[in-house]
């Protein structure tokens, strides 16, 4: 059976890559028949949720000993197939408020980012995805 300090120096090492939000988009917030979330939350209100929510997990990882961190953004899930044929364009290349949902919460989460970046000691959290104005994924 391991130690704590060999437990934490491993967990130190490793390099943990989270990603969330398309589900809570796309199962959740968008489907108002079986969930009331859009009634009760802004696009707007409901990423800063997505986003505090987020910022506490990471916060906990990095209390257990996790100190490096890839954080994806949402892509573009307007474009993904499924929604195309879920929601319809509407004449545009994708589904217009997937992608604009999408961009909410990716600009709550790069200055996240940045925070925990200047809160954490040791910490190295790295963001990727798209920019929230952006229309590609780079």
């Amino acid at each position: 059976m391991r130690n704590n300090t060999e437990t934490r120096l491993l967990l130190n090492q490793c390099i943990y890559s989270i990603q969330i939000g398309s589900n809570d988009y796309i199962n959740n917030y968008f489907k108002p028949e079986f969930y009331c979330t859009s009634r009760l939350f802004t696009q707007m209100q409901y990423a800063r949720l997505l986003v505090h929510q987020l910022s506490n997990q990471l916060k906990t990882l990095y209390n257990t000993g996790a100190r490096k961190f890839a954080v994806y953004g949402l892509s573009l899930i307007g474009c993904a197939p499924f929604a195309i044929l879920e929601y319809g364009t509407n004449g545009s290349l994708c589904v217009d408020k997937l992608n604009n949902a999408a961009a909410h919460f990716n600009e709550r989460l790069m200055p996240l980012v940045h925070q925990l970046n200047d809160d954490l000691p040791n910490a190295q959290f790295t963001y990727l995805g798209p920019a929230p104005d952006s229309t590609t994924f780079g």
